[in-house]
């Protein structure tokens, strides 16, 4: 069992200081009172998980580079198989995808333009 004792323990601090001056050590705290249990191990899981990802899309990003194709996030996502918006929920990813260095060097390649005529007969 966790007990604020048990904790002071081992970080040979005061928990109850730390608990009052930094409120996400308050937010975890309350939460393993309160539900017995911490999402911690989640959140290192979502944290490997960009980390896996982010990897994957900048080596997406030299491989466009390298075929000259234009780096896009419709592009990126998908080489990859993952929604776009599941991408952007990434912290890190968000702001790669929207550096204005990866913007430039996806505004250098030219937009290609379908045009479709349409025939009526009456």
């Amino acid at each position: 069992m966790v007990t604020m004792f048990a904790v002071q323990k081992i970080i040979k601090r005061d928990l109850y200081r730390l608990i009052t001056q930094y409120p996400q050590i308050n937010a975890l705290w309350r939460e393993m009172v309160f539900t017995g249990r911490s999402t911690l191990p989640q959140r290192t899981r979502r944290v490997e998980r960009e980390e896996e990802l982010l990897d994957q899309v900048q080596r997406i990003i030299k491989q466009l580079e390298s075929q000259g194709e234009p780096i896009t996030i419709t592009t990126i996502s998908k080489l990859m198989g993952i929604a776009t918006k599941s991408l952007r929920s990434y912290h890190r990813i968000a702001l790669l995808l929207d550096s204005p260095a990866l913007v430039r060097r996806a505004s250098n390649y030219p937009q290609k333009i379908v045009v479709i005529s349409s025939v009526t007969v009456a």
